[in-house]
């Protein structure tokens, strides 16, 4: 008597037996497949198995006269059997896609390296047997051998996931995208001059909002100077996402010599088998964000986060020393910078002390040729109102006292083939390798090297902690850690570490978006343009909010000096900007030798007004946490029936309330300012109100005035 296993049992055997057997037809699904893309259009549902329960929602699949069309309600990926270009649709509203020919096979739509060196492209397409999680695609290479497979998967309404998995070794597998799909792409992260010696990678970035405005090259994406804070994410004018779920090696090449394309792959280097995907459709590009923030994923934690930093990060700005001093620093002039801080009628939220506190780089605690009594120093600046933080970089030198300490306890990162511990270059170490890096993903290392702050803070009142560097750059190479992880996910450990060791500010991360810390833009230098001056701040402000890092901390005004020195004007400037960001931070004292008396009142009397608005930027911050929104928008944000605002960079909303057009350009005394529909109000002349949308061109914006508007119309 033949009798039939119950539905979850059947479903769990073709489960194990496309793991253990998917090269072989064997784990196939009663569903009819064919080989033959031509013929006949033909709509069928392809199942896992007959009559199982699928995996996921089923996709549907429809054979088309040039291809395949995979559809679940709305959203549609279209395949063209002939080249492998695809186009994904919601709709009758084109979202992305990839070029339409083949041509030079690195920029094939669908594409796989053998070596560095050659590409393949996945010239025809055909339907395969169905595989666990949806239907496939067997990609054909021109001497017609299968590739590998395309698989689409949909977890849930306006999502379709698309895995590439190649049938022998690889050095690469990706697609490729057409730009001018795109309408205009947002996202990334950080992206300044990559500096990464570690793997010899040095690539010129600038920081563009839309991305499509400049172009980059991530031959091996990984956070490094440059590439501090990112995520594999990019949304699209058109209302799409594109997201890798994954701390994989990525290759990215972002419209190569103004080519208009975006070349994604896979470098499986720690033994992946597939790529994975994602493509979502918002209707908008906020609410492709919103969906995004939504979406349950594997590997970025769950938004919102549900937290936020404290008042006095947003209301109150840091001041840290480094910028003034750099590493000459003492007690003498901790103290001399603070009481200078009071004695002009300035506030602070931390007095941050940097770099050269520590007699040795790793021993924590505080230099006695330098500071003869630094519990006396602490209570003082507390007694002027303002907290102290100290810089911390997760680095220990071999001439310091906890080298010995950290080795015995194994708290270091290792290395494959080398002797314990790894050494490691940094920027104080001029890049030799003479330190060891905390090994944030060891339990033990992460008390031990908390217990270094709880002491300072014990012994001394330390509040907080400026935690820097933390990047994967600073790592061995073939880095062994106590857990087993991607080194990707080094950066997080030390962020999520941070979090709860009295951190004050990170500066490195990758998913992880969900913690309650701001996120420091990396070293700005002391310049006006996109290329990480100025105008950067901005743009990758608004860049880092489209990832999901909603409290950014942007680097110092006025920038680090160090290879120029800020003028009247760069500084005002640049100050101008900050009191209208959620989080300000000075190093350069606005009444420094050099500056005129105009400089330090307007600095004050924009800070004191700035104060009116502490209400609103914690209800933001609280919104922020709540909902994941970013508290810096872009103007498509509250607007995004407004195809103007897709292409502007030099404006944004703070909230939903004011519209701010900061001036970033040098000796310019007005600028154009576009406002959307609704009415403004000028914030600084109450009476100067305008009808949006309306470009309003030549705005003044003299050297004392930042153009800010108000919607006075907003619903109650």
């Amino acid at each position: 008597m033949n009798r039939r296993l119950p539905a979850p049992i059947q479903q769990a055997i073709l489960l194990i037996c496309s793991v253990l057997l998917a090269s072989f037809a064997g784990c196939s699904s009663d569903s009819q497949a064919t080989d033959d893309a031509q013929g006949e259009p033909q709509a069928d549902v392809l199942e896992i198995a007959n009559d199982l329960p699928p995996i996921g929602p089923t996709v549907e699949t429809t054979a088309t006269e040039t291809g395949f069309r995979f559809s679940r309600d709305e959203l549609a990926l279209v395949v063209d059997a002939n080249t492998g270009a695809f186009r994904l649709i919601d709709g009758d509203r084109l979202v992305l896609g990839s070029p339409n020919s083949v041509g030079d096979m690195y920029w094939s739509p669908l594409g796989f390296t053998t070596t560095a060196d050659t590409s393949v492209g996945a010239v025809t397409v055909r339907r395969c047997e169905a595989l666990p999680g949806g239907p496939c695609l067997d990609l054909i290479d021109p001497e017609g051998d299968v590739l590998g497979t395309l698989q689409v998967n949909s977890p849930g309404a306006g999502r379709m996931d698309i895995t590439l998995k190649p049938g022998k070794a690889f050095h690469s597998v990706g697609m490729t995208f057409d730009l001018n799909t795109f309408g205009s792409v947002y996202g990334m992260g950080e992206l300044n001059n990559e500096k990464n010696g570690r793997i010899g990678q040095f690539h010129e970035t600038a920081q563009y909002f839309p991305l499509n405005l400049g172009n980059f090259e991530r031959p091996k994406l990984t956070s490094d100077e440059g590439t501090n804070i990112y995520s594999p994410l990019w949304f699209t004018a058109t209302g799409g996402a594109i997201f890798i779920d994954s701390y994989s090696f990525l290759d990215l090449s972002f419209n190569r010599d103004d080519n208009g394309r975006f070349r994604v792959h896979l470098l499986p280097e720690a033994g992946e088998k597939s790529l994975t995907v994602s493509f979502l459709s918002g209707g908008s590009t906020a609410g492709a964000y919103r969906q995004w923030v939504a979406e349950k994923w594997a590997v970025r934690p769950p938004l919102p986060m549900k937290a936020r930093p404290d008042d006095l990060l947003f209301t109150h700005a840091i001041w840290t020393t480094w910028a003034h001093y750099h590493a000459s620093i003492n007690q003498e002039k901790v103290l001399e910078f603070a009481t200078s801080i009071s004695d002009h009628g300035f506030e602070a939220s931390y007095i941050e002390i940097d770099d050269r506190w520590t007699p040795a780089y790793g021993d924590l605690e505080f230099d006695p040729d330098r500071f003869d009594d630094p519990t006396a120093m602490v209570d003082a600046i507390h007694d002027l109102g303002f907290l102290v933080s100290a810089w911390v970089p997760p680095f220990i030198n071999q001439d310091a006292d906890n080298f010995q300490k950290a080795k015995f306890g194994h708290h270091f990162v290792a290395a494959s083939g080398e002797t314990y511990p790894a050494m490691v270059g940094w920027w104080d170490t001029a890049g030799f390798p003479i330190a060891g890096i905390i090994d944030f993903t060891s339990d033990d290392a992460g008390v031990f090297w908390k217990s270094q702050m709880e002491n300072l803070h014990l012994m001394h009142g330390v509040d907080g902690y400026k935690y820097d560097a933390g990047e994967t750059k600073f790592l061995p190479l073939s880095p062994e850690f106590s857990k087993d992880i991607h080194e990707n996910e080094y950066p997080d450990y030390y962020a999520r570490w941070a979090n709860e060791a009295r951190g004050v500010e990170v500066r490195a991360g990758v998913f992880v978006q969900d913690l309650p810390i701001p996120f420091r833009q990396f070293d700005k230098d002391t310049h006006w343009g996109n290329d990480n001056g100025l105008a950067s701040v901005l743009t990758q402000y608004l860049a880092l909010g489209m990832i999901g890092y909603p409290f950014v901390l942007p680097d110092m005004i006025g920038g680090n000096e160090y290879h120029n020195t800020a003028s009247d004007e760069l500084f005002l400037r640049w100050t101008q900007l900050n009191v209208w960001l959620p989080m300000m931070q000075f190093s350069v004292l606005p009444w420094r030798e050099g500056f005129s008396p105009q400089v330090a009142e307007l600095t004050l009397q924009w800070l004191t007004e700035r104060h009116t608005r502490d209400d609103y930027l914690l209800a933001l911050a609280d919104e922020a946490a709540a909902t994941q929104i970013p508290m810096v928008r872009p103007l498509f944000f509250e607007f995004p029936e407004d195809e103007a605002t897709y292409t502007i960079s030099d404006e944004y909303m703070l909230g939903s309330q004011y519209l701010v057009a900061p001036v970033l350009t040098e000796g310019a005394t007005s600028r154009s300012v576009y406002l959307p529909k609704g009415t403004w109000q000028a914030v600084d002349d109450p009476e100067e109100t305008h009808e949006g949308p309306v470009l309003l061109e030549d705005y003044p914006a003299p050297l004392e005035r930042i153009p800010v508007f108000k919607k006075v119309d907003l619903p109650q």
